[in-house]
Order: structure tokens, then sequence, then C-alpha cells
């Protein structure tokens, strides 16, 4: 099944994976309880890599 899309593209909140990576990513650090927290503070209360703190610090 195809689907199209305006240019070819979709913005990155209407992607399915997008939505499940954020979904996933705040079940696992909760957005409101590491805002005011360092990347190594995510990893060691949330048990993540440092690559997923940086992601849950950039959005």
């Amino acid at each position: 099944m195809e689907r199209s899309f305006e240019n070819g593209t979709i913005k990155a909140y209407e992607s399915v994976e997008w939505q499940a990576k954020a979904l996933c990513g705040e079940f696992m650090m909760p957005y409101d309880e590491t805002i005011d927290m360092t990347l190594n503070d995510i990893v060691k209360n949330y048990g993540v890599s440092l690559e997923q703190a940086k992601y849950r610090k950039k959005y």
C-alpha cells in the first residue's frame, strides 16, 4: 500500500514512529520530572542510556 503526501514528506509529529518514541519516552522519563535534571541524573534515576537522556533534554 502506498501513501502519498504533499512534497513527499510528513511532519515529524504525524509519523507513527515519532509518536511511539514520544509516548515511550514519556513513560520511561516523565517530562515534568526531568525538566531540571542533568543528563547524568536522568541516566542514573531512570536507567536509560546517555543518548536517550540527551534526546529527552532536546525535546
